[in-house]
């Protein structure tokens, strides 16, 4: 993609305020879904951020498995272990 300095700046300003347009409306709805359930707001934003979080790997386990590549997949699945396991420890020393 070849453009200008000014081009690319101003893609990266509208992504940027398309971004926190959509974290705004994700915020205001998961408040009203947590009304809505009679569960915590905290509820609601740990079960995102649980999905957030975890369709990256989703979405590399099932392009490798189509892909043939199963031991992409193997490797993502070890390595986000390890490095939850390592955010863990490091998180509660």
């Amino acid at each position: 993609m070849d453009g200008s300095i000014l081009t690319n700046f101003t893609i990266i300003v509208a992504c940027a305020a398309v971004l926190c347009k959509a974290g705004d409306f994700v915020v205001r709805y998961a408040v009203q879904v947590s009304k809505a359930l009679r569960v915590t707001s905290f509820f609601v934003g740990f079960v995102i951020l649980a999905l957030a979080a975890a369709l990256p790997d989703l979405a590399v386990a099932i392009t490798s498995a189509f892909s043939g590549a199963i031991q992409v997949a193997a490797g993502d699945v070890v390595g986000a272990n390890m490095t939850d396991v390592a955010f863990v420890l490091g998180a509660t020393m």
